[in-house]
């Protein structure tokens, strides 16, 4: 199947499609490929954001800010993320990690959220300049703003000055909630390739033993690894069986491929490697 640059960048992920950033470990890579592989197939594009689908190494796909004598023109490579759009921009905000959005506005990284763009229309309507035009063309987003009708005075100069210094400041506060999005992405995905080998190194354990792990023990042992100190209750509501059977489970592999350190209150479960 062959697919257009403006068909990449289009396109949502799913179970047949992902976008992986160029910079992606060769042995993080080697997770979708193999889910894709036991599942219907698939494609990944290799050196597109998978977050702000940016088209990597290619020249011109850099912010840019250009100065005409009747507007100023923003340009930033990327989609609008969410539910927002050109017509909806002043009002919709959207966070694409609203964790990571808190954190990075409690310790002054960035300033409020969503009041960027309401602000720069404010502005531009106290001194009756026509309100931005933004618009994508193909990943490219643009935001034009023209000058006011009765000409450039030099309050309307200053003006322009403030709002391409504002909307600058939007887009580098978008850049920075994405870049640390794209760091816990990509250290989610070091996690889960650790968690790969744990398994395999049980699994292997295991038929050196002579046994055989069940797919039910094999999913507590996972569940174990995303989070040492879950209940069984929990175990059972995300495997799907009584808490009975998980206890039978755990009393099978325990001792063996996994232990309990601490008190049943209070203590925490670790998988058994060796």
């Amino acid at each position: 199947m062959t697919l257009t640059i403006e068909d990449i960048i289009t396109r949502k992920e799913g179970q047949t499609f992902d976008c992986k950033s160029v910079q992606i470990e060769p042995k993080a890579l080697a997770v979708p490929i193999v889910a894709m592989a036991n599942a219907d197939g698939g494609t990944i594009a290799i050196g597109v954001s998978d977050k702000t689908r940016r088209i990597e190494g290619v020249d011109g796909n850099e912010k840019r800010l250009m100065m005409f004598d009747d507007r100023i023109v923003f340009e930033t490579p990327g989609d609008l993320p969410g539910l927002v759009r050109p017509d909806n921009i002043r009002h919709t905000h959207f966070s694409r990690n609203p964790k990571i959005a808190q954190y990075l506005k409690a310790y002054k990284y960035v300033k409020e959220f969503g009041e960027g763009m309401d602000r720069i229309y404010r502005e531009l309507n106290v001194n009756h300049t026509p309100e931005p035009k933004v618009h994508l063309d193909a990943f490219i987003l643009k935001v034009t703003v023209r000058k006011n009708e009765v000409g450039l005075t030099e309050n309307n100069e200053k003006l322009i000055e403030k709002v391409s210094e504002k909307v600058s400041e939007v887009m580098e506060n978008e850049e920075k909630v994405i870049e640390n999005e794209e760091k816990v992405i990509e250290n989610e995905e070091k996690v889960i390739e650790n968690h790969v080998r744990v398994i395999e190194k049980v699994t292997e354990k295991a038929n050196n033993l002579g046994e055989k792990l069940t797919e039910n023990k094999l999913q507590i042992l996972r569940l174990v690894l995303a989070n040492p100190y879950i209940t069984k209750q929990e175990m059972a509501e995300a495997v799907g069986i009584s808490v009975k059977s998980i206890s039978a489970n755990i009393t099978a592999m325990r001792g063996k491929y996994l232990n309990r350190v601490g008190p049943d209150k209070g203590g925490f479960w670790e998988v058994m490697i060796e």
